[in-house]
């Protein structure tokens, strides 16, 4: 028998929502220009829109867009989720720029956990 598929928790979803290049390309399209149709995300991405649509698709599951229509047009706008993540993501890349501190070699007998 196979696994049950578990329902993804909102952690895994932001995640999943940060773990593209494009998807993190349009959140800091939004946090620079504010709201921002989708047909313009398309054209600033160089994508097509329903490329740009699935993106933000994913983005909107993860709380980090939502979506509003004016008209015929729908605009995107940064949630305050996704000005957090966005800033936790700036953190970690440049946690990532500096050097990271050398890894000792386990040595038998050092008190670790086979002891």
């Amino acid at each position: 028998m196979g696994k049950a598929k578990r329902p993804d928790s909102s952690q895994e979803r932001i995640f999943k929502g940060l773990a593209n290049h494009r998807r993190l390309q349009i959140l800091r399209i939004l946090q620079n220009r504010g709201p921002v149709s989708l047909d313009k995300v398309a054209e600033i991405c160089g994508i097509q829109a329903p490329t740009a649509c699935e993106h933000a698709r994913k983005l909107r599951l993860a709380g980090l867009v939502f979506r509003r229509r004016l008209r015929r047009c729908i605009h995107l706008e940064l949630t305050e989720r996704g000005q957090f993540a966005l800033q936790v993501s700036a953190q970690l890349e440049s946690a990532t720029a500096r050097p990271l501190p050398s890894a000792q070699p386990f040595k038998k007998g050092s008190g670790g956990a086979n002891n």
